[in-house]
C-alpha cells in the first residue's frame, strides 16, 4: 500500500527512492530485519523440494542468495521476472539469477548495458493474469483477410505468395 500510495501521491519521493535503492545497497542493510521470513522461506524450500524458484519480487534473490551462498548447491534454478521495464533498478540482478525474463528487447539491452550476462537474459513480454488474454483475444479485431488472384505474372506468383506468407496475423487465400 505504501508504494502504491507513493507511486500515485508523491512520486517525486518515489523517483529519489528508487534512485538511492539503485545506487546504494539499502536492501541488504535491511537483511538483518528480515530474519522471519528467510526462515519462512528457507522451510518452504525443504518442504516443497521445488526444481524452480520463480521470482517476481528482487528481495527474494537476496534472500535466497542469503540462505545458499553457492550457486551451485541450491538444489533449484531460480528465474527472476524483472517487472521495470526500459529503466531497471539494480536490486533485481544485484543477487545470483539462473535467468532473468524481462518484458522487451530494449529493457534486455538495459540488464546487459548494467553488467548481466547476456546469455541469462530472456526479453519474454510482460507477465499477464490468463484471463487479460482471454479478454484481449476477444477484444481484438479479426485478422485481414488478403486474396491474392494470380493472373498475369505467374513467374513472380510462388515469390510473391512466400512473402505474403511470412506477414504476421492476414488470413491469406491465393488464386
Amino acid at each position: 500500500r505504501l508504494y502504491l500510495g507513493m507511486i500515485n501521491h508523491a512520486p517525486s519521493v518515489w523517483a529519489a527512492i528508487y534512485r538511492l535503492v539503485d545506487r546504494l545497497p539499502l536492501v541488504e542493510m535491511a537483511r538483518p530485519l528480515m530474519g522471519a521470513i528467510t526462515r519462512r522461506l528457507k522451510q518452504l524450500i525443504e518442504e516443497e523440494r521445488p526444481a524452480v524458484v520463480l521470482s517476481v519480487y528482487p528481495v527474494y534473490s537476496l534472500l535466497l542468495h542469503t540462505l545458499y551462498p553457492e550457486e551451485a548447491n541450491r538444489g533449484f534454478r531460480l528465474y527472476t521476472v524483472v517487472t521495470d521495464s526500459l529503466t531497471v533498478n539494480r536490486v533485481w540482478h544485484r543477487h545470483p539469477s539462473d535467468r532473468f525474463f524481462v518484458p522487451n528487447e530494449q529493457t534486455a539491452k538495459v540488464l546487459v548495458e548494467q553488467g548481466v550476462d547476456p546469455a541469462k537474459v530472456v526479453a519474454h513480454g510482460f507477465p499477464v493474469a490468463p484471463q487479460f488474454s482471454r479478454w484481449i483475444a476477444r477484444a481484438l479485431p479479426p485478422p485481414p483477410k488478403v486474396l491474392y488472384m494470380v493472373n498475369a505474372g505467374q513467374q513472380s506468383a510462388v515469390g510473391i505468395v512466400q512473402r505474403l506468407v511470412e506477414i504476421p496475423g492476414i488470413e491469406l487465400s491465393v488464386t
